[in-house]
């Protein structure tokens, strides 16, 4: 029942990341240029195991195969994965760490980066697939048979791109973004756990928990936010968006 919706609202909803991303990620300093924190994170990683001579994916690797109950192995591995850009499998291993060191707060953090930088890169994906879907600027051109696209490739092709590629690009990248999300969401509930009274923590699972399709956890997570730190610079902007969430949210649910 959320694709449907999260696809209605697919147009708008990106142009709501402007206003998140204005007060969102406070404490992590980014946000700005386009950048994500999974960037942020990805960057200071990589520096970091270039400076202390960080061993090689493959030397890691082994270390992990000889100790597999090593969490400082696998801490190891995920971090030589992430600098060499492989954050799929960096996370691969980030969970097998926390699941042999479930209170490392630091490592929750550089886990929860690493899904916001799938998700970002999913929603780049569905902004791309949109882009040539029947409707938009480029998929009108693409529809007109008198365009430059349109004669190029022949009419079946025009049909076929839209009928077959755009809903199933779409469907894909809309699942990509919801699972992100939903895995970036749980990573900062275990987070809050550990630290209750990091108002910060509330402020991005909010952010989190909306894209994700769970409006009702993205309102408790503003609430809570509120009542830690009332008076954060965010607050007005928090509240605003509060009020929006609520008023949407159909009474008796959320």
């Amino acid at each position: 029942m959320f694709f449907p919706r999260l696809r209605r609202r697919a147009k708008w909803v990106f142009l709501l990341l402007a206003v998140f991303f204005a007060f969102g990620f406070v404490a992590f300093g980014v946000g700005a240029g386009g950048s994500g924190i999974g960037d942020y994170f990805a960057d200071l990683f990589h520096r970091n195991s270039t400076a202390s001579g960080q061993p090689s994916v493959e030397d890691a690797q082994k270390k992990v195969t000889e100790h597999p109950n090593d969490p400082g192995a696998r801490l190891q591995l995920a971090n030589a994965l992430q600098a060499a850009k492989r954050p799929e499998d960096a996370i691969r291993e980030l969970e097998r760490y926390v699941a042999l060191r479930p209170k490392d707060a630091n490592v929750l953090q550089q886990l929860g980066a690493l899904y916001d930088q799938l998700a970002l890169s999913a929603r780049r994906d569905l902004a791309v697939a949109q882009a040539g879907a029947p409707g938009s600027a480029f998929g009108q051109d693409l529809a007109n048979p008198g365009s430059a696209f349109s004669q190029a490739l022949g009419q079946g092709a025009i049909n076929d791109i839209e009928q077959q590629q755009a809903s199933e690009q779409q469907n894909t990248a809309i699942a990509a973004v919801q699972s992100a999300y939903t895995k970036e969401a749980d990573v900062y509930q275990r987070l809050i756990k550990l630290r209750p009274d990091d108002p910060s923590l509330l402020l991005t699972l909010g952010q989190v928990e909306y894209f994700s399709g769970d409006t009702g956890a993205a309102i408790t997570a503003y609430q809570h936010f509120l009542e830690l730190a009332p008076d954060d610079p965010s607050a007005p902007l928090v509240k605003q968006e509060l009020k929006r969430l609520t008023s949407a949210v159909p009474q008796g649910t959320g």
